[in-house]
């Protein structure tokens, strides 16, 4: 019987250092390539239904591939890049010549490309009297501005925010303010289900948020959204035609409020940070923006098969 277990045990000690010379075993240590290993994603809140779209085909395609996102705001995403706690970010600006220099201090030369062409959207209530705005308009509002009519004693003049999304509230004060800060009726909220609930109960108020969260018609989280709020026009002027965000008015650039998406990689390393990104930028990444409702940064060509064959053959 002790012979018996020793022979057992001698069995169960060789077997695996016999399987793993053969090289039979999986190596943990393996190095990480485009299209295999783990890569955790920080995206801006707003970008949450494009994201999850790409990186959840991208894991179908390469079996070997885990990617995790997390939803942050804008200046966490960027922290986290500087800190290398994140590889890739996926936010709506570039760096700025202030943040490039930082990393390019620390000797991190990140690698930046734009993966889309979006937009930022106005909603409000179906109760409240305008159903457009102008530029001019939509400055003075950053003001405190009155910009209301008859009904001004029953509307509201604010501009609220979605607090994890803190990028929209840079670009108004950055872009729209001249780098000033937004008046007292401009603020933030806990979130996006709380912007929209106080956009409908204080009519006259607008909401900011990403042309992503609504871009996709035929996703029911933004058909859910659009029934409960009226998105607003825009005009470049007073006078002007207002357009309504969507695919074609931001590619022309006849919607005023049009950014892009940018996505952020913090090194040149051949990593799957680096095939994701690729992916993204290519071909079934692009159709896949396109068909979401976004605007491709690299428009995939369409293959057309002519018969040269004459008639009657």
């Amino acid at each position: 019987m002790t012979t018996r277990i020793i022979y057992l045990f001698i069995i169960a000690m060789v077997i695996p250092l016999f399987i793993s010379f053969c090289g039979l075993t999986k190596n943990n240590d393996q190095k990480e390539t485009p299209t295999s290993g783990s890569l955790t994603i920080l995206s801006d809140h707003g970008l949450k239904l494009i994201m999850e779209n790409q990186s959840y085909t991208f894991q179908k395609l390469y079996a070997n591939s885990k990617i995790s996102s997390e939803y942050v705001t804008e200046s966490e995403a960027i922290n986290a890049l500087f800190k290398d706690s994140a590889k890739v970010i996926v936010i709506n600006r570039p760096l700025s010549e202030k943040e490039k220099n930082t990393f390019n201090q620390n000797n991190i030369y990140p690698q930046v490309l734009a993966i889309a062409e979006s937009g930022i959207v106005l909603i409000s209530s179906f109760e409240s009297t305008d159903s457009i705005i102008s530029m001019e308009e939509l400055k003075d509002k950053l003001k405190n501005k009155s910009i209301l009519g008859k009904n001004s004693k029953q509307q509201s003049n604010d501009l609220v925010f979605d607090k994890n999304c803190n990028g929209l509230t840079f670009y108004f004060k950055d872009s729209l303010n001249e780098g000033k800060n937004l008046d007292s009726n401009c603020f933030a909220l806990a979130g996006t289900k709380e912007l929209i609930e106080y956009v409908i109960s204080h009519p006259g108020s607008i909401g900011v948020i990403d042309y992503a969260m609504i871009s996709d018609r035929d996703d029911e989280r933004c058909l859910q959204i659009l029934k409960k709020v009226r998105v607003l026009g825009v005009s470049s002027s007073k006078e002007g035609k207002a357009f309504l965000p969507d695919q074609s008015n931001i590619k022309t650039g006849d919607y005023s409020l049009k950014r892009r998406v940018w996505m952020i990689k913090r090194s040149a390393e051949f990593s799957l940070g680096a095939g994701f990104m690729a992916f993204v930028a290519g071909q079934k990444g692009q159709r896949m923006m396109m068909k979401q409702g976004m605007v491709a940064t690299f428009e995939p060509g369409r293959e057309v098969e002519v018969n040269l064959k004459p008639l009657g053959q």
